[in-house]
């Protein structure tokens, strides 16, 4: 094999592992908790997945991501090791701020359209804001907004909630001295007020829990 032949070779094996790097992380995946798609912008990771409403937040570093899950009834830490491809990924989670050792893995199975590859991660600036107090059914609430993560507090019954803003709406749990249960608030446009339900523990959310910024 001459060496012009062998630079052509280096050549084509350089373009092809381009094309291949280029594809990133974006794409739907199968894993261990159902079809989970992912979305890369630069070095930021954002995703939704099949399981109790879950959705994730990351950084990427090199093929290591590593970031946050959080759904209806819990959230955590996450670290997926991808292969040079991002083709699949080998992964661990745990609650809260434990070490990730539970096994999450997963295997792309599509990539996204060019359109659906633009869609802005959760923490975008453009991104709705909920972040306020509001006058609701339950007294006042007052709401902070981290990326997608909405924790608040409410003055009935040392109230608090924890959810997850996909859109505009906003459904995780609500904790009680005296019980506890999953709610579901849509905003309107700006977060200048909401229509909510709430239920007690696992039941659908069904009793009237509505807020207008104050």
């Amino acid at each position: 094999m001459d060496s012009h032949f062998k630079r052509l070779i280096a050549l084509f094996l350089l373009l092809l592992t381009g094309s291949v790097y280029s594809q990133g992380i974006t794409g739907v995946y199968s894993t261990d908790f159902n079809k989970m798609t992912l979305y890369q912008n630069g070095n930021q990771v954002t995703g939704t997945y099949e399981y109790a409403d879950g959705k994730i937040e990351g950084t990427l570093s090199g093929t290591t991501l590593t970031g946050w899950w959080y759904q209806t009834n819990g959230k955590g830490r996450l670290t997926f090791v991808f292969k040079n491809d991002f083709s699949e990924f080998t992964g661990k989670w745990g609650y809260d701020n434990n070490e990730p050792s539970s096994g999450w893995t997963g295997k792309k199975i599509a990539d996204l359209p060019d359109a659906a590859k633009s869609k802005p991660a959760m923490n975008d600036p453009e991104a709705l804001n909920v972040s306020g107090t509001y006058t609701t059914d339950f007294n006042d609430m007052a709401l902070t907004q981290s990326g997608s993560t909405v924790t608040g507090t409410y003055q009935y019954a040392d109230g608090r909630i924890e959810g997850t803003l996909n859109g505009n709406v906003l459904k995780g749990m609500w904790y009680q001295n005296n019980g506890k249960g999953k709610f579901e608030f849509v905003f309107s446009d700006g977060a200048a007020s909401f229509t909510g339900k709430w239920g007690y523990n696992d039941a659908t959310p069904g009793g009237k829990w509505d807020g207008r910024k104050k």
